[in-house]
């Protein structure tokens, strides 16, 4: 799971810079993700595993979070909000299934 764990902060990071000067959109997609990162840094290795598993980053219009799943079984391995200093839950040790982001942003706050 640490790849997908750098995938997930990388990523956020990486398309957060393309949004610096510009509103955020509430869904990025897997496509707009692979197109923007691929863009900014092609040297991005972990890069490859959204060939293997489902990423979306979601926006409340200020901060970001992202959910990854597998989409063989359903399974929700990662969600995660930018604003924290690590990840924010591991999902895949609670065995949760489907691709809903339901971590609050709230806590980006108290984040630091």
């Amino acid at each position: 799971m640490d790849g997908l764990a750098t995938l997930a902060r990388v990523v956020m990071d990486i398309v957060s810079s393309e949004y610096v000067d510009k509103p955020i959109p509430q869904i990025i997609s897997k496509v707009q993700i692979k197109e923007i990162v691929t863009r900014l840094n092609t040297n991005f290795e972990e890069l490859k595993l959204l060939d293997e598993y489902d990423m979306v980053i979601v926006s409340n219009g200020t901060q970001i979070g992202c959910v990854i799943w597998d989409p063989q079984n359903g399974r929700k391995l990662i969600q995660d909000l930018r604003c924290t200093p690590k990840p924010d839950e591991l999902t895949w040790r609670q065995k949760v299934f489907g691709r809903d982001f339901t971590l609050s942003c709230a806590i980006c706050g108290s984040a630091q």
